[in-house]
């Protein structure tokens, strides 16, 4: 996702920002993360979908907010409701966005103009059945994740999570949708030295 195009315009990027909560602890961080060096950079102008029921202690969604291009629009629907489904279109519509990025894949709309991209970090509940707590919910998940990984543009942060995305739902991710968070590679081998 480049910022300007060749005419030098701004990119209006909307992501979810219902994770920025502290019952998403990692997809929370990444995403607080990735919305504070975008909003420090020329060429973007960000929407965060905010709920109003959201805390959190360790993210300082105001220091987010106080960017000149960084903005929220409420969008008071649950990460997992099914009403988020029906809403999400006429949010993005409202909100003029370009593009949009569900840093989790299950709060993720399955239509609307804006071009969508969703992160699915794994596919746990597909490898591991003890995961879910029972068939009913792992059938509702798999149905969901199939739905929302064919609906939009698919980033992951592993290879092996878009290898799992590949053999679980027929959807190939590309490498250059492969985006490693955390640590670079080999550091853990540099760390024991």
């Amino acid at each position: 996702m480049s910022a300007t195009g060749t005419s030098g315009t701004t990119v209006r990027l909307g992501v979810d920002g219902r994770v920025l909560d502290d019952r998403y602890h990692g997809i929370g961080r990444i995403t607080y993360e990735l919305v504070e060096r975008l909003a420090a950079r020329p060429g973007w102008d960000i929407t965060l979908f905010v709920n109003h029921s959201q805390r959190s202690d360790r993210l300082d969604v105001g220091a987010l907010t106080a960017h000149e291009s960084v903005h929220t629009e409420t969008f008071d629907h649950a990460v997992t409701s099914v009403s988020q489904f029906l809403r999400w279109p006429g949010a993005l519509r409202r909100s003029g966005v370009d593009l949009v990025l569900f840093p989790y894949h299950l709060g993720a709309a399955l239509s609307g103009r804006a071009r969508r991209w969703t992160v699915v970090h794994d596919c746990i509940l597909e490898q591991d059945r003890r995961f879910a707590p029972d068939a009913r919910t792992r059938l509702l998940y798999r149905l969901l994740t199939w739905a929302v990984v064919h609906r939009n543009t698919v980033v992951t942060p592993s290879r092996a999570s878009a290898d799992a995305v590949r053999r679980y739902y027929r959807v190939a991710v590309p490498d250059e949708h492969v985006v490693p968070w955390g640590c670079p590679a080999g550091s853990a081998t540099r760390a024991v030295r």
